[in-house]
């Protein structure tokens, strides 16, 4: 318990943000393969979902973590985390526009 308790602290010690000399306009800037209006499209549909379901996305895609890492930084369950991200993605497909495809959309990833 005591060392399980030391790593879960140590992971969030880790994921705390720290000063950098230059910061960047958005995370969206640096999206691959995206054209502006195309990220701000995306953006808008990833808005629309529910809280959990895009925290969840959030964390997996643009921050790249794991589901178990993921669980532990909600409070949720691993398989809660897989479900919410699931059907995230499943109503971000059904909701962006035509040009964006699967593959932009984690289709790999399930």
């Amino acid at each position: 318990m005591v060392v399980n308790a030391h790593t879960s602290w140590w992971r969030r010690f880790r994921r705390r943000e720290s000063p950098v000399e230059e910061v960047r306009d958005s995370a969206v800037a640096t999206t691959p393969g995206l054209m502006p209006d195309e990220r701000a499209a995306l953006w808008a549909a990833l808005g629309a979902l529910p809280r959990g379901q895009r925290t969840a996305i959030v964390l997996r895609y643009y921050e790249q973590l794991e589901y178990a890492e993921i669980a532990d930084l909600t409070g949720v369950r691993e398989g809660s985390v897989r479900s919410r991200v699931s059907r995230g993605l499943a109503a971000l497909r059904a909701t962006v526009p035509p040009g964006l495809g699967p593959d932009t959309l984690g289709a790999n990833d399930e």
